[in-house]
């Protein structure tokens, strides 16, 4: 696989997720069960980028070129689940359409960019642990397409508990492997290197 292509958003650290089955990887992500079924593609950031650059010399100016900060973890920690809705529903008298229309309440919000020393500081050893593990920032990207006409909180329900991370200036990312339809329902492990 060649090329590359600029991505941005939530990414997680390919050490949460090697050695486990597809489907554990979905769930771990926080995708909705079977949205693996028809394929997708791992993309890991581009070598030699400014993630490099940053592990290198973790300057001001290196940390907003990399423009990625610490989003927190994936599960219920970082986002209200379902039932925290429901018992809100009965306890408040909202209706499940009013909850969805303030979904801002439930559904984790992309996190705004901290310039401040100490969360570089933070980035900087947690992306150093990484890389000295030989992992890599990864995203995953299925062939079967978001579903616009459903609620994020339906698509997306709260995942396994991983610490993430949000590109605010989309990276580079090369193709790392192709998965194929099916590949999820199988129990291979997801990649053979972290």
């Amino acid at each position: 696989m060649t090329g590359s292509t600029p991505i941005g958003g939530f990414v997680a650290s390919s050490q949460n997720l090697h050695g486990r089955t597809w489907a554990e990887v979905e769930e771990i992500l926080g995708f909705n069960r079977g949205r693996f079924n028809d394929g997708g593609t791992v993309w890991r950031i581009a070598p030699g980028g400014p993630l490099e650059a940053f592990v290198n010399a973790p300057t001001p100016a290196s940390f907003a070129a990399l423009g990625m900060v610490i989003a927190g973890f994936n599960d219920e920690r970082g986002r209200r689940d379902w039932s925290a809705m429901e018992k809100d529903a009965r306890n408040n008298g909202y209706s499940v359409q009013s909850i969805l229309r303030d979904r801002a309440d439930y559904v984790r919000s992309a996190p705004m960019f901290d310039t401040s020393a100490a969360a570089r500081a933070l980035l900087l050893a947690e992306m150093v642990s990484m890389m000295a593990c030989g992992a890599t920032l990864v995203k995953l990207r299925p062939n079967r397409p978001h579903d616009p006409g459903r609620e994020a909180v339906y698509q997306y329900p709260a995942g396994g508990g991983i610490r993430e991370y949000f590109l605010v200036t989309p990276q580079l990312f090369v193709p790392w492997m192709n998965f194929g339809a099916g590949e999820a329902a199988r129990q291979g492990r997801f990649l053979s290197q972290p």
